[in-house]
């Protein structure tokens, strides 16, 4: 009788399970060119989206306030070094610009506010940016601007070099109403202006010497400044030698003397020179007569600044008919000058004679000037000032004197050459 075999006793198995490894190990050479064909294209598509996520985002209602927010919050741990910004009331988007009630930013004592600021970036912003042709702002308005400057004296700052940026600007402005405060008070109404930074050689007044490679331009159209109206055209070089040019021509209401009604002064200004280094230059000239010539308010004057030297005024003529200063300056006070200032170096002295009639004295608090006469002669040698000669009449009474005062050169600047 025959019996079944035993497990024990089975012949050994034999196939082919081992080629299984082999099979799997054909896969992972296609494997890896698969992930050599999809994950550069997954990633080159995430670099794709991302910016147009951002694009898509920034053409939102709310992506401008959100922009500003993440701002003032960055400011606010380094006030220090860039200020605080605060915001408020704010509509539009980051990319066509909108509308902010109230703007302010402060560092170091200077206080600058904004109320009702309307921004428009147009389709030609992001079109200059991508194809580097550079930022080209539709339109910026503002309908109030304040600057509080309480910050005290610094020390001169030194020679410009260069005043470059990175790239092209078109900048076109206005500000309803400017108000300055602290150690200088300004106030002017209507200011609309257009700012470009480019090429030099592009078309606008004035024209800069040849040569020059970039330049900022600027002009600028003031409604109200004091009782004057006034059209400014200027261009600065952005590379040393950095030449200035500068054309101004206004209109200036005063009164005629003798309390006789108004007479309208047309007022022109050139400046030329330089402003780099330590030898900068700047020529200037100025003049204001009466479009009527039986009215007799006049100004004639002539000067060289060096604006870096301890003493920047070098020269200067002028002379004054009847002029009252506050139909120029706000902060002036009302005046009737008449005579003849002039100052020039001689040899390492620098001399100034004063020869001046005031035909409308009177108190400060009326916003007069309490003088009726001055003559005098003031000299500067190094970082002394010497009264050589002083004689003020003020109503019936006179002063008469001489002085010297010794005081420190200003940190930063540097001694003029003589003539």
């Amino acid at each position: 009788m025959s019996q079944s075999p035993t497990p024990d006793d089975a012949p050994p198995v034999t196939g082919t399970v081992p080629a299984a490894p082999a099979r799997a190990r054909r896969h992972w050479p296609g494997a890896l060119a698969w992930l050599g064909q999809w994950l550069p294209a997954t990633a080159l598509a995430l670099l794709l989206t991302a910016p147009l996520a951002v694009w898509l985002w920034s053409g939102t209602a709310g992506s401008l306030a959100q922009t500003l927010d993440w701002a003032s919050r960055w400011t606010q741990s380094r006030s220090d070094s860039l200020g605080r910004l605060q915001v408020d009331g704010v509509r539009g988007s980051l990319r066509s610009g909108g509308r902010i009630d109230h703007l302010r930013w402060t560092r170091d004592g200077l206080d600058v506010r904004i109320e009702q600021l309307r921004l428009e970036l147009g389709s030609a912003f992001w079109t200059g940016l991508v194809l580097g042709r550079g930022a080209q702002v539709q339109s910026l308005a503002i309908a109030k601007l304040h600057v509080d400057d309480q910050r005290p004296p610094s020390p001169a700052a030194s020679p410009l070099q260069s005043l470059t940026l990175p790239l092209r600007l078109s900048l076109p402005w206005s500000v309803d109403q400017l108000r300055v405060s602290g150690r200088q008070t300004l106030q002017a109404n209507g200011l609309q202006g257009h700012y470009r930074y480019g090429r030099a050689d592009a078309d606008g007044a004035p024209t800069l010497p040849p040569g020059t490679a970039e330049a900022h331009r600027l002009t600028l159209d003031v409604q109200q400044l004091a009782q004057g109206r006034y059209h400014l055209q200027a261009a600065l070089g952005a590379q040393a030698p950095m030449p200035l040019a500068l054309q101004l021509q206004g209109e200036v209401r005063t009164e005629v003397p003798g309390g006789q009604g108004t007479v309208a002064l047309q007022a022109t200004a050139q400046a030329s020179g330089t402003l780099a280094g330590t030898s900068a230059t700047l020529d200037l000239q100025a003049r204001a007569r009466s479009t009527d010539r039986k009215a007799a308010p006049a100004l004639s004057a002539q000067a060289r600044l060096m604006p870096w030297a301890t003493q920047p005024l070098r020269t200067v003529q002028a002379q004054a008919t009847d002029l009252d200063l506050s139909a120029f300056w706000p902060a002036a006070p009302q005046t009737l000058l008449s005579g003849r200032v002039d100052a020039a170096p001689e040899g390492s002295t620098w001399r100034a004679r004063v020869d001046l009639a005031n035909a409308r004295p009177g108190p400060w608090d009326l916003h007069r000037l309490p003088l009726d006469r001055l003559q005098g002669v003031i000299e500067q040698t190094g970082s002394q000032w010497q009264v050589r000669e002083l004689l003020a009449r003020i109503g019936p009474g006179r002063v008469q004197g001489q002085g010297q005062i010794g005081c420190s050169a200003r940190s930063g600047s540097h001694p003029a050459p003589a003539g």
